[in-house]
C-alpha cells in the first residue's frame, strides 16, 4: 500500500502592479521624450529669432561710428536695419552715433540725421532713439523715440562726423561738425527718459518740427 500523498497548493507571487511592469517604464519614457522634441521643434523657430536679435543688439551697443569721417549720405548700418525691423522700431537717414550708455542702467542710444525733418527745416536736424536692453528673461523690446528732432541751424552742406562718449561724463556725448570753414560741437545728453541734444553755440531759432 503506498502512502499517502498529501496534496500541496502552490503560492504565486503577487502580481506586478501594472506602473511597474517594464514595457510601462519603456512607454512613458518614449512619450516623455517624443513630447520634448515637439516642444523643441516647435519652439526652435523663436529660439533662432531669439538668438539673432541678441546678436544684433550685442553688435549694436559696441558699434562705433567713426569720428575722423563725415557720417552725411552714410545711411543706417546694416547690424541696426536687421535690429530695429526684428524689435519694432523705425529710426531712419544717416546714423551720428549708436553705442551703449550708462545711466541709471544700460541703454542703447542711437542719433540719426532726421531726413524729413532735415527737408523741411533745411538745416541738418537730428533725432534719437533709445533701448532698454532685451535678455532671456525681458524679450519685451521698449524703443523710445525723439518726439521732436533737434535744431541745428548749420548748413545743408555741413559735414557732421560720428559721435563719442565723454570720457569724464557717461551720460554725455559730443558731435563733431564743419560747416562754413568753421569746427564745432553738438552735445547730447543721456536722461532719465531720452535724450537732449543742443549745439553748444546755439543757432537761431526756428519752430521744431513734430515728427
Amino acid at each position: 500500500m503506498q502512502p499517502s500523498v498529501e496534496s500541496q497548493s502552490l503560492e504565486y507571487g503577487k502580481p506586478v502592479p501594472v506602473y511597474r511592469r517594464r514595457w510601462v517604464h519603456r512607454w512613458l519614457i518614449g512619450g516623455a521624450v517624443a513630447l520634448v522634441v515637439v516642444v523643441v521643434l516647435l519652439n526652435l523657430p523663436r529660439a533662432g529669432r531669439l538668438t539673432w536679435v541678441l546678436y544684433w543688439q550685442y553688435k549694436c551697443m559696441g558699434y562705433e561710428v567713426p569720428v575722423d569721417q563725415p557720417v552725411n549720405g552714410s545711411g543706417l548700418p546694416e547690424v541696426l536695419s536687421d535690429f530695429a525691423s526684428a524689435t519694432g522700431a523705425h529710426p531712419s537717414g544717416d546714423l551720428v552715433f549708436m553705442h551703449r550708455m550708462e545711466g541709471n542702467e544700460p541703454v542703447l542710444v542711437c542719433v540719426t540725421i532726421d531726413p524729413a525733418a532735415t527737408a523741411q527745416m533745411k538745416h541738418p536736424a537730428l533725432a534719437w532713439h533709445t533701448l532698454h536692453p532685451i535678455s532671456l528673461t525681458d524679450q519685451s523690446a521698449q524703443w523710445f523715440s525723439s518726439q521732436f528732432s533737434a535744431y541745428t541751424g548749420l548748413p545743408m552742406d555741413a559735414r557732421i562726423f560720428g559721435g563719442r562718449i565723454d570720457p569724464k561724463d557717461p551720460m554725455h556725448l559730443t558731435i563733431e561738425y564743419e560747416a562754413d570753414g568753421k569746427k564745432g560741437i553738438i552735445d547730447g545728453w543721456l536722461l532719465a527718459e531720452g535724450m537732449r541734444i543742443q549745439m553748444r553755440e546755439p543757432p537761431a531759432l526756428v519752430p521744431a518740427v513734430e515728427k
